[in-house]
């Protein structure tokens, strides 16, 4: 009697490891990185410009370890693709604010105080199913009918570290 019992609890046993390792090995497949690359200062506060994708994609754009020497007026634009066309997303960097700004209809998407976020917060811009989600630390904003990135942006007057991934 005691082998039933303990080829049922092996039984079990496998079955429920079984139904813990079907649903990990079947789940969506993570994002991947396509590239990293850093963002420099340009010393005269010219912009500078960066392409990261050889094509209009959806996918997310991350910056992380954000410096700007001046510490106003630095700013990050990112161009993106509308259902309505070329247009872009200004991220501003003020004494006060990380703003993230859209000029084509003039609202602002968030703003984040500078006190809640450190050099290791993530400011993330993500774009999938035709709207574009842009997180500053723990905060997030959206944007309907923007449907991909250009693959290109420009830096002014900030360092930063930054990926993307599909």
């Amino acid at each position: 009697m005691e082998k039933s019992i303990v080829k049922k609890f092996c039984w079990l046993l496998a079955a429920m490891f079984l139904l813990i390792i079907i649903p990990i090995t079947s789940a969506a497949p993570s994002s991947q990185l396509v590239s990293e690359f850093k963002l420099k200062d340009d010393k005269s506060a010219n912009p500078v410009s960066y392409t990261f994708l050889a094509e209009p994609e959806s996918g997310t754009l991350k910056f992380h370890e954000f410096y700007s020497p001046d510490g106003i007026d630095a700013q990050i634009i990112v161009y993106v693709q509308s259902n309505a066309g070329p247009t872009e997303v200004q991220l501003k960097f003020d004494r006060q604010f990380v703003t993230a700004y859209s000029p084509q209809n003039g609202n602002i998407i968030l703003q984040v105080d500078k006190k809640t976020l450190n050099c290791c917060s993530l400011l993330t811009l993500a774009i999938e199913d035709g709207k574009l989600t842009v997180t500053i630390g723990t905060q997030s904003g959206t944007v309907d009918n923007i449907t991909a990135f250009s693959g290109s942006l420009a830096s002014q007057s900030i360092t930063s570290k930054a990926a993307i991934y599909k």
